[in-house]
């Protein structure tokens, strides 16, 4: 009669291939399929939340719990009591610190060992990278918008007059009239424009009723 010789070095679950360092198991499923089997048995799977596969079972593993423990006797763990098989599950679990989120299963852990979560890195977006010099927002005006880009200024809008409208150090047009001192008093005594609400002398500016920031915070600071 030939006898079948177990190779301990092999999985316990499969027994095709090596056990995983010094665990009962070749790997993450084998350990799985093995944990649902019947606690007795070890041939059938568990039925629903309990530790045997029938009644059979569960009857035998009763008695065996009742007799006296001695040699030859089967020692069956009860119901929550953790097995040699178990500490080393978590053990191990405590040492698996890798990043995969995979943790190589335990042989008969019931407790579920989650892995740590994986440090979250900035994003390559250009979001998360310093904003560059060129996309930086152009700084505002005194009247709190952004200056047009520099371009050739139009003529003064006083008729007879063919002098360019006046720009600032930047060579950005800020006016529709020219750089002389009487010119824009002009435009508003030819009714050329609106005058200012404030000094109604000066035109009044692009983006308001006043001609410039002198009568605008005049204006603000007088109680009403």
């Amino acid at each position: 009669m030939s006898t079948t010789t177990v190779n301990p070095a092999l999985c316990d679950f499969c027994h095709q291939k090596p056990k995983f360092g010094g665990y009962r198991f070749c790997g993450k499923t084998c350990a799985a399929q093995a944990n649902n089997l019947c606690t007795q048995c070890h041939q059938k799977p568990k039925f629903a939340n309990y530790d045997y596969c029938g009644k059979s079972c569960a009857a035998l593993a009763a008695q065996a719990q009742k007799r006296p423990l001695g040699a030859g006797t089967m020692n069956v763990p009860h119901h929550g009591q953790p097995t040699p098989g178990a500490a080393k599950g978590s053990n191990y679990g405590r040492r698996q610190q890798h990043c995969s989120g995979s943790i190589h299963p335990s042989a008969t852990s019931r407790s579920s060992i989650s892995a740590p979560a994986c440090p979250i890195w900035p994003s390559a977006s250009g979001a998360s990278r310093p904003r560059h010099a060129h996309s930086a927002p152009r700084p505002a005006n005194a009247y709190g918008t952004a200056p047009s880009p520099p371009s050739e200024p139009a003529t003064c809008l006083i008729p007879d007059c063919d002098q360019p409208a006046h720009v600032d150090a930047n060579g950005i047009q800020t006016s529709d009239y020219c750089s002389r001192r009487d010119a824009s008093s002009e435009a508003v005594d030819k009714n050329l424009a609106q005058p200012c609400i404030m000094c109604l002398e000066m035109p009044q500016s692009r983006v308001d009723h006043f001609c410039g920031r002198a009568c605008r915070e005049e204006a603000l600071s007088k109680p009403e």
